[in-house]
């Protein structure tokens, strides 16, 4: 990063306005950066390091293994290739981008001027494999995790809300009273920390019905 900065002038924490990551199937990742950078001076430096190029669309996507990147208009585009590739495509259509009317639903709910936020389904093959794998009350639990949002707003303070939506209330009702325990146990831990301390008062764990807030 440091020698992309020197060469490009291009400062995330001054240039990047805003940063969305998908995930797009089981496994690929995408991530849209909306930024002030220098296309030319961008294009400059992956062909100088070596990384293929080719055009999509009329577009160039530069890519290294199965990874790739492009930059269209004030956008950075970059993930797994099939990834970058469908964004480029998504892109070139009249009318834009259509989501599920379901996943469109859920962000709604995520309240304005939250600076972080995110919504989506899940599922338990989305973890790695090697947690996946083992065994234990709590993993038999997220199983039956379905999705949920993340919201953060960070002004004087840190405003921080995640909800899960889970296949039934016994999941839920169990998962809430372990966190609550997980939050006991850490302010017995940490009882001679106040500024720990106060920060475990703020957390609270509510659930209602398949959700947990």
């Amino acid at each position: 990063v440091r020698e992309l900065e020197a060469e490009t002038g291009f400062k995330p924490e001054r240039d990047v306005d805003r940063v969305t990551v998908g995930r797009l199937g089981a496994r690929a990742m995408l991530a849209i950066v909306e930024a002030r950078y220098d296309k030319f001076k961008f294009e400059q430096f992956l062909n100088d390091k070596g990384l293929q190029s080719e055009a999509h669309m009329g577009r160039t996507v530069y890519s290294h293994e199965k990874s790739a990147v492009s930059f269209i208009d004030n956008l950075i585009v970059a993930g797994n290739k099939d990834g970058v590739t469908k964004a480029i495509e998504q892109l070139s259509l009249p009318g834009g981008v259509l989501l599920r009317s379901d996943l469109v639903n859920t962000i709604r709910t995520i309240e304005s001027g939250n600076q972080v936020w995110g919504a989506g389904q899940f599922s338990i093959d989305q973890l790695p494999k090697q947690l996946a794998g083992r065994a234990g009350p709590a993993l038999e639990l997220l199983k039956t995790l379905q999705g949920g949002t993340y919201q953060m707003r960070v002004d004087q303070d840190v405003h921080a809300r995640a909800t899960g939506s889970f296949s039934n209330a016994d999941s839920a009702r169990t998962i809430s009273d372990m966190a609550r325990g997980v939050i006991a146990l850490a302010k017995f831990q940490v009882a001679s920390q106040p500024d720990l301390l106060h920060a475990l008062d703020g957390v609270q764990i509510q659930n209602s019905g398949s959700s947990v807030v």
